[in-house]
């Protein structure tokens, strides 16, 4: 895994959570981003964004998403 420290085999537990922290850390407030601009482009425009990208998996991150942060 990487970490701040560089890269590391982890080996308990506290390795794990750090890099998990570390993850989600980055990915959940772009992906908040994302789903903020997407929403406001439908309010406007009318279109879905991610009816336009190619990959049907980032649509379905956004809809769990944006469930989830209700």
């Amino acid at each position: 895994m990487s970490t701040d420290n560089g890269v590391k085999i982890p080996v308990n537990i506290d390795d794990i959570n750090e890099w998990l922290h570390r993850a989600e850390s980055q990915t959940i407030p772009y992906l908040k981003k994302v789903l903020l601009a997407r929403n406001k482009i439908q309010m406007k425009a009318g279109i879905d964004i991610l009816d336009f990208y190619q990959s049907p998996e980032m649509k379905l991150i956004l809809n769990s998403l944006k469930e989830a942060v209700r």
